[in-house]
């Protein structure tokens, strides 16, 4: 690709801006996987290893935080335009040519 001075593209949607709050995204927290492990296994792995392996209220809330701030971002972008976005690099011998075209007469 480079050979044609395209050194780089890329696309993305801009739709990654109703859930990003700073980079953090909901449901981002690992330990929200755990909330599906059923309490009885959690016991055992408790009685077995001594530790406590997740703290069932920690995880709920976590898991509370990220969907409302997952729906609170839906509510907040109902009536936006979203679309797709488009970045492109070029080596400097590119630019170059491009520079040239577009200053002929």
């Amino acid at each position: 690709m480079s050979l044609a001075g395209l050194a780089y593209f890329q696309y993305y949607t801009s739709t990654k801006e109703i859930f990003d709050a700073g980079t953090i995204y909901p449901f981002m927290n690992d330990g929200i996987e755990a909330i599906t492990i059923d309490p009885r296994l959690t016991k055992a792995f408790q009685l077995a290893g001594g530790a406590t392996v997740v703290n069932p209220e920690q995880v709920h809330g976590a898991y509370l935080a990220s969907r409302d701030r997952a729906l609170q971002g839906l509510a907040d972008s109902t009536w936006k335009c979203f679309g797709i976005r488009e970045v492109h690099r070029v080596t400097a011998e590119l630019l170059e040519r491009m520079t040239q075209e577009l200053q002929k007469p």
